[in-house]
């Protein structure tokens, strides 16, 4: 008896008029199953497919976002997390049937959309005296401590920062944001922006971000699919 194909979900799409053809993990092409203006990109895989392999350079997770970027510079559309799988073409089926309302709204909220994350890092730190307790240079359980006791101070001043660097991204993007989150790292403060996918940042944009933000040190990646923005459930049927 032949198993049920294994099939990978990439991403939601509101079905456009003409889908490209794109090549999926392993050796499967991209395939699509549209109903109702909704489109699901999907391929068959293997569980190789799915882990990294150690002749490979990269994990497979990078192909998929290749995949789903490429996808969304085109088109309207939500990412699936990467490993989300179904079994047969009737599920996904049976899952746009269940769930088109909210997969309409999520599209109509967020397909337009892309994610911009920048990292930003306090180059310098307030200067705090270290403990007596914390100075003796030859002991290696001191050193150990003395480590994590910086390491902390360094995590203290990210915390300081946190609404320092949100006041000032939300004054810059103000007028192109729609939403935005903040997250505490151990070192520096990721930014995560929600703006239209049409939007491009400039150089004025940068110098703006490095003018009210001095001793930081800033980096940016994007634009992505809303990844962080987007919170549809798809239970599997």
């Amino acid at each position: 008896m032949r198993q049920p194909e294994m099939l990978l979900l990439y991403c939601l799409l509101k079905t456009p008029a003409e889908l490209p053809v794109l090549k999926g993990l392993g050796e499967s092409a991209l395939q699509y199953f549209s109903r109702d203006g909704l489109t699901v990109a999907y391929s068959e895989v293997s569980n190789i497919d799915l882990v990294s392999i150690e002749s490979t350079t990269e994990h497979p997770a990078f192909q998929y976002e290749r995949i789903v970027m490429t996808l969304h510079q085109q088109h309207h559309l939500i990412p699936i997390r990467f490993g989300e799988k179904v079994t047969g073409v009737e599920k996904i089926e049976s899952l746009l049937n269940t769930h088109a309302p909210k997969i309409h709204q999520a599209l109509n909220q967020l397909g337009d959309k892309s994610e911009l994350i920048f990292k930003v890092r306090p180059t310098t730190l307030p200067e705090k005296k270290l403990p007596e307790s914390l100075k003796d240079s030859k002991n290696k359980g001191i050193a150990y401590l003395r480590k994590k006791y910086q390491k902390h101070q360094q995590t203290f001043a990210a915390e300081d920062d946190l609404s320092v660097v949100e006041k000032v991204f939300l004054s810059v993007f103000q007028s192109v944001l729609f939403d935005h989150q903040v997250a505490l790292k151990s070192d520096s403060v990721a930014v995560r922006l929600l703006v239209a996918r049409s939007y491009q940042t400039s150089e004025s944009i940068t110098k703006q971000l490095v003018e009210q933000l001095p001793n930081h040190e800033l980096s940016f990646t994007g634009a992505f699919p809303p990844y962080h923005f987007a919170t549809l459930q798809l239970g599997k049927p």
